[in-house]
């Protein structure tokens, strides 16, 4: 609604917004590095080339970390499957299960 009545307003006195007139208190050099500055406003941030080169550190430990975890891994399947061959108790803890059963289904 005021933008109405300002639109009326402007056609009563006859001015218009499209005049241009210079800012209040700005010079002209003043008007110009605002200008640069907003011309040159990036909204999109960007991240500096030294925080590329620690992104490149991280990502290196983290393969780093991940092939030690893939060694640790094999090497704990490894150890587990010798442990099951000489383990003499693992045949007897297999069978739980299926002595379990087969009592369950007797009754």
């Amino acid at each position: 609604e005021e933008l109405a009545k300002d639109d009326e307003e402007d056609a009563e006195t006859g001015k218009g917004g499209d005049e241009v007139s210079e800012s209040k208190g700005e010079s002209e050099e003043e008007e110009e590095t605002r200008q640069e500055e907003e011309e040159s406003f990036d909204p999109i941030p960007r991240t500096p080339e030294e925080s590329e080169e620690e992104s490149d550190d991280e990502v290196d430990q983290e393969l780093r970390l991940t092939f030690c975890f893939d060694e640790r891994l094999r090497s704990l399947e490894t150890s587990f499957s010798e442990y099951r061959q000489t383990n003499p108790f693992v045949d007897a803890v297999s069978a739980i299960l299926g002595i379990v059963h087969q009592y369950m289904t007797q009754q």
